[in-house]
């Protein structure tokens, strides 16, 4: 077999990988959404889109944007715990997620991101891809109440 043809077919199962991983998570999700009938059909429906709303819980949170880039727990205070997602040597943006002792999303700090919350008050993972300026949002305020 020629160098190309091994080249193609290399470029092909790799294709077809990212395809099938790609699927996985998709998947993934709906299967979590299938076996928790409790979950709000606003959860449900952001875990879908690959969005976070605050009062989500941490479970939810992975389920929809995966596991973070980094985390912190704290010992005392109102935030029990902090998720980190993206890569500021990537791109710049990060997302900093906020949780507290009970595992719920409490607050949700922007950095190097063009994008606010949707009117439903949740944030999307592409929204990581964005490059603006640093700002705090909590997501309960911006969408009009506290959930």
């Amino acid at each position: 077999m020629s160098r190309l043809a091994h080249f193609t077919l290399l470029l092909a199962v790799a294709s077809l990988w990212g395809c099938s991983s790609f699927d996985s998570a998709s998947q993934h999700r709906a299967m979590y959404i299938d076996t928790h009938p409790e979950l709000s059909e606003e959860f449900a429906q952001s875990i879908l889109a690959e969005e976070v709303s605050v009062g989500m819980t941490a479970e939810m949170v992975s389920v929809s944007w995966g596991n973070p880039s980094r985390e912190e727990s704290f010992k005392s205070g109102p935030v029990a715990m902090q998720w980190t997602y993206g890569n500021i040597f990537t791109n710049g943006a990060l997302i900093d997620l906020f949780f507290n002792a009970d595992q719920k999303l409490v607050k949700v700090e922007q950095r190097g991101l063009a994008s606010a919350p949707n009117s439903a008050g949740s944030l999307s993972r592409n929204d990581l891809e964005l490059d603006r300026p640093s700002r705090t949002v909590d997501l309960a305020k911006s969408a009009g109440g506290n959930r």
